[in-house]
């Protein structure tokens, strides 16, 4: 007995998480996989290009025992994305909306001075959150008369916030400030304590 499948519309979306702008233009695949006597067996259900609102309803035959997937070609100078790829089958209808966000790059670079050391007692412990993402940072702790000069890395496009907290002859501080980044840009965030 072979199955004709339930038709389905599957919506695809992709915005810059930041600026929830549509990337109009981008490809989209969506695939079928089945297992049989021969193995597995991929094959392109459809394929196709964004509308100038960054989205495409797309009209697919979803049949038991195939696992469907569907993804988006990334923007150019992407530094994140929130899902590569969704997969979905039978069980998952009638729910078939698919959001991509993407963000661009711009360059950070941090430089960390204690610019009042009281000695090897000093504590100091700071994290950076990225506002517009699942990024909430690590807390990390130095000691003593702590420097820190780096290097440019890529984050994400959007705002930040720093938290940092010192500890000086037994009197603790709490500090933090907000930045954000755009595009290409070169920012160098010096944190003086």
């Amino acid at each position: 007995m072979v199955s004709c499948g339930k038709k389905a519309t599957v919506h695809i979306k992709a915005i810059n998480t930041v600026t929830g702008e549509p990337y109009a233009g981008l490809a989209y695949g969506i695939t079928a996989t089945s297992s049989g006597f021969n193995g597995e067996k991929k094959v392109f259900e459809e394929t196709g290009t964004l509308d100038a609102n960054g989205e495409a309803y797309v009209s697919v035959r979803v049949k038991t025992g195939r696992t469907y997937s569907v993804g988006t070609s990334k923007p150019p100078n992407m530094c994140y994305d929130k899902s590569i790829q969704y997969t979905f089958g039978k069980e998952d209808l009638p729910n078939l909306d698919f959001q991509f966000e993407y963000a661009e790059c711009a360059n950070f670079n941090l430089e960390i001075h204690n610019v009042n050391c009281q000695g090897p007692s000093d504590t100091f412990t700071y994290k950076r959150k990225w506002l517009n993402g699942d990024d909430q940072g690590i807390f990390q702790t130095q000691t003593g008369c702590y420097n820190f000069a780096g290097n440019f890395i890529q984050l994400p496009i959007g705002s930040y916030k720093y938290e940092w907290e010192v500890t000086r002859s037994g009197v603790t501080t709490f500090h933090d400030s907000l930045f954000s980044l755009s595009e290409n840009q070169y920012y160098t965030f010096v944190l003086n304590y």
